[in-house]
């Protein structure tokens, strides 16, 4: 089992709405939760330390034409439009090897996105009810792979363009005990595409290559990188986040998540499970300020305790 203290992924500076994040996370960093409880444009900063990535993100929002709900005279729907992009870094090699031999050493990866946020509300209470999202996002990873040859150690470096995209939509509701207490459900599912490959699964390594060679001495070179043979698939990425924040000791800041992974068309189809507990600030569940998880990756095809990952996140948010 791995352990990952994820000082996370909502380390989230230069915000201009407290309120506009993803919510929970599972090991990779990743969330399809994601609400704006205010008509306002926002900038986050999220540092992931367990995949080692620094990634800005915006989104702007216009309001747009409220519409009637059907039989009622009071009850209406408000629409928003969301627009905006994420851009991350990944490094390659550890925190310590951003600059390396002279070159960046990083992956990097830009999306597009474009969404709806829609909520019932009333006229008369001005209570908003029912917050759901649909949204899209498209975009492009670049990353560099070194591959060591088996037989000599030597060394050869890939650079690949991946696309990647997705449909997804979020629900959030906003329910009461049988004492008139609020508690609330998150749902999102996700449906992608991306082109993926098996750097994951393959083994690093260390070997020496020849580089010259004397009568007394020989000259080596060490060289670090990946064992085996380097595949590419068309991956149909599906997920699926749940979550409730019950009323527990008369507040609402304590949630109970879980959420699934599945990679389809890949190699023996993986499927990750996860589970966890996360906090937020009183009667916000999509203003997460931390949480715990437990990840349990291609659960049907290897040892559940053996490929598990424990990790923890932190956010905050500065106005």
């Amino acid at each position: 089992m791995k352990t990952k203290i994820t000082l996370l992924s909502l380390l989230t500076a230069l915000s201009l709405s407290s309120s506009a994040q993803t919510v929970f996370e599972d090991a990779s960093g990743e969330s399809i939760l994601i609400k704006n409880d205010a008509l306002k444009d926002w900038f986050n900063i999220r540092i992931n330390t367990a995949s080692e990535s620094f990634t800005l993100s915006y989104i702007g929002t216009k309001a747009l034409d409220n519409k009637n709900i059907k039989n009622s005279t009071t009850e209406k729907i408000s629409r928003t439009s969301m627009m905006g992009f994420d851009l991350k870094l990944k490094v390659k090699d550890g925190i310590g090897s951003i600059y390396k031999q002279g070159k960046l050493n990083t992956g990097i990866s830009g999306t597009f996105i474009w969404g709806i946020q829609k909520e019932n509300f009333d006229t008369q209470t001005s209570i908003n009810t029912k917050p759901r999202s649909f949204y899209l996002k498209a975009g492009l990873s670049y990353d560099k792979y070194t591959m060591l040859d088996t037989l000599n150690f030597s060394k050869t470096e890939l650079k690949k363009l991946q696309p990647y995209a997705s449909v997804n939509k979020n629900c959030f509701n906003t329910l009461k005990t049988s004492n008139g207490n609020p508690y609330y459900t998150l749902t999102g599912i996700s449906v992608g595409y991306k082109m993926t490959n098996n750097t994951e699964d393959l083994d690093d390594g260390i070997g020496s290559s020849l580089i010259g060679t004397s009568t007394n001495y020989s000259v080596g070179k060490q060289n670090t990188g990946k064992l085996g043979d380097y595949r590419t698939y068309h991956s149909f990425p599906v997920r699926f986040d749940y979550g409730v924040l019950p009323r527990m000791f008369g507040k609402n800041i304590l949630g109970i998540n879980a959420y699934a992974r599945a990679g389809l068309n890949e190699p023996e189809t993986p499927i990750n499970l996860g589970t966890g507990i996360f906090f937020s600030k009183n009667n916000e569940p999509t203003n997460v300020v931390g949480g715990f998880g437990w990840q349990f990756n291609n659960v049907f095809n290897k040892s559940l305790m053996a490929n598990s990952s424990v990790f923890v996140y932190i956010g905050y948010t500065i106005q």
